[in-house]
C-alpha cells in the first residue's frame, strides 16, 4: 500500500475472498467501517499510525488467525466479529485503551508484545529462552 494513503475507506475491500494479505502504510490513521469485511486476510499487522478503527472493520474474515495492533488508538468492540478463527491478538503496551466489553470477548485471545527485558527476566525466563523467543518470532523487544 503506499505511503500517499492515510485512510482505508469504509468497504474498500469488501468482499475480496483473494485478498490473503497486505502490508499497511506506516501514514494510515483510519480503517473504515467494514473496510475487510468478509476478505481473506490469514493475519494483519496494525502500524503504529492507526488511531482509529471503525466497527466490522475484519467482520466475516474466516481465515483471520493473528492481528497485532501496534498502535494505541481506539477500537470498536465488534471488528472481529464472526472471525472464527481469529487464534492471537498481539498488542504492546503503548496500544489502545482496551474497553471490558473487547476483553470480555477477545480476553482469551489477546497476548503482549513488546516486552521489556526486565519484565521476562522477572517472570523466571532465561537470556537463552528469551532468544529463543525472539528468533521464533513469539516475541519482539
Amino acid at each position: 500500500m503506499p505511503n500517499s494513503v492515510i485512510k482505508i475507506n469504509r468497504e474498500v475491500f469488501r468482499s475480496c475472498r483473494n485478498l490473503k494479505e497486505i502490508e499497511l502504510s506506516e501514514k494510515i490513521e483510519i480503517i473504515g467501517q467494514n473496510a475487510f469485511y468478509c476478505c481473506a486476510i490469514e493475519k494483519i499487522d496494525i502500524p503504529s499510525s492507526i488511531k482509529y478503527i471503525n466497527s466490522n472493520a475484519f467482520t466475516f474474515c474466516f481465515n483471520l488467525k493473528e492481528i497485532a495492533i501496534k498502535s494505541k488508538c481506539k477500537i470498536c468492540n465488534d471488528i472481529f466479529k464472526a472471525c472464527s478463527n481469529l487464534e492471537k491478538i498481539y498488542i504492546t503496551k503503548k496500544s489502545f485503551n482496551i474497553s471490558p466489553d473487547f476483553v470480555k470477548e477477545y480476553g482469551d485471545k489477546i497476548e503482549l508484545i513488546n516486552k521489556t527485558l526486565d519484565e521476562l527476566l522477572n517472570e523466571g525466563k532465561s537470556f537463552h529462552e528469551i532468544n529463543k523467543l525472539m528468533e521464533n518470532n513469539e516475541i519482539i523487544i
